[in-house]
């Protein structure tokens, strides 16, 4: 009996201590679980939060994007593609392999020779098809790179002569603006010999996040509302962003004077109660100004002021609509008390007839370009500025 009662104890000993380690194995899980399943909502929370910064960062910093500026002079320089030429190195390489072709001892003995020959032969016109093969796929590729070079040279021809359908296919055919497009933006143009206007469709405010998304001291993921000011000021720097991208993207493709960008957005038309898309950011820029900024380094809503532009905004209200900007408003950029641009004076030639007025302001289109030919020509005939807009554009196309 001792025996049995010493066999139970044991047994239940080493059962209580399988049970043990058991429940220690399982609260050892627990704890590599919930120590994983912690870690996991800490990387979803970080991750959220970059993920978060990143999508402000595209929205508000569009403009910090590079951009190449097209040398139109050197595309229409580039040669043309050469014509392929038909080779018959194939051919040859088989055809001198034929002619080297000696009969061997074995190729007599057993009477081979005429298989030989013939299968060299067979060589010489396979190789000769190959030969044809190769040419036929290279006048293929040459028809394609032809049919670039006169399409890319044409359109060379065009821009160099400031053709605005040239203007039109080089956008379409180069689309600088295809980044941009991810971003829900529209951007529709009106192409004029010397200039360019772009209507630039923001998406309503819903493309930026309402709340602010950050990490607390211990890594966890914090949401809090965004105040209505933070949030009007990050939409008006979306808004400034991508009229300053839409402005340097057509600069450096085409070669105009100047770029006029109209933001436009869906507002509420108080005198209506419909929403309706009206203009809340109107911005004549010029290549000279754009040079002269550090796009990395600036605030995209502050820079609006080294343009001459129209911008309502206010914390609490955010943007508010404005009427464009239109060619009228060009005075601003060559009076000799503007900001922007330092105006170089003009000699004054007395034009005592037509013809003298005429071949001065060509002169000046040349030496200073459009912008002070108009100057010019409106200085001396007191004439509206869209009028000798017209008149300039008109004689400089007549003198090419």
């Amino acid at each position: 009996m001792a025996t049995f009662n010493s066999f139970m104890r044991s047994t239940n000993a080493a059962l209580n201590r399988m049970e043990r380690a058991h429940n220690r194995r399982v609260h050892r899980e627990a704890q590599i679980e919930k120590a994983r399943q912690k870690e996991e909502v800490l990387a979803n929370a970080a991750l959220s939060v970059q993920r978060y910064n990143e999508l402000i960062e595209l929205l508000t910093n569009t403009h910090k994007e590079e951009v190449e500026s097209m040398d139109w002079q050197s595309l229409y320089e580039e040669p043309a593609p050469s014509s392929p030429v038909p080779s018959h190195a194939l051919e040859q390489k088989a055809a001198l392999r034929l002619s080297r072709y000696r009969p061997s001892f074995f190729d007599n003995l057993f009477k081979i020779v005429a298989k030989r020959i013939k299968k060299l032969e067979n060589k010489v016109i396979k190789a000769r098809e190959e030969d044809a093969a190769l040419f036929t796929k290279a006048e293929s590729a040459y028809q394609k790179a032809i049919a670039e070079w006169e399409f890319l040279h044409n359109m060379a021809d065009g821009v160099l002569r400031q053709n605005i359908m040239a203007y039109k296919d080089a956008v379409a055919h180069f689309n600088p603006f295809s980044e941009m497009a991810a971003l829900g933006l529209s951007i529709y143009f009106i192409f004029h010999s010397d200039h360019v206007v772009a209507e630039l469709e923001i998406q309503s405010d819903d493309i930026l996040p309402r709340e602010i998304l950050s990490l607390t001291s211990t890594g966890k993921l914090s949401r809090k509302n965004m105040p209505t000011s933070r949030f009007n000021e990050l939409y008006q720097d979306h808004a400034c962003s991508s009229v300053l991208r839409v402005g340097r993207e057509v600069l450096a493709l085409l070669p105009v004077d100047f770029v006029i960008v109209n933001a436009v957005a869906d507002l509420l038309n108080s005198a209506t109660g419909r929403v309706e898309s009206q203009t809340v950011v109107s911005v004549i820029i010029l290549p000279d100004t754009l040079d002269r900024l550090q796009f990395d380094r600036l605030n995209p809503s502050d820079s609006m002021q080294n343009f001459v532009h129209r911008m309502q905004f206010s914390k609490a209200g955010g943007l508010s609509p404005v009427k464009p900007l239109t060619v009228d408003d060009l005075a601003g950029y060559i009076s000799a008390d503007s900001p922007i641009i330092t105006r170089t004076s003009v000699p004054s030639t007395p034009a005592s007839s037509q013809e003298a007025l005429d071949k001065r302001i060509i002169e000046v289109y040349h030496e200073k370009g459009v912008l002070f030919a108009v100057k010019y020509y409106k200085d001396h005939t007191n004439c509206e500025l869209l009028a000798a807009t017209e008149y300039v554009e008109k004689l400089v196309e007549s003198a090419k």
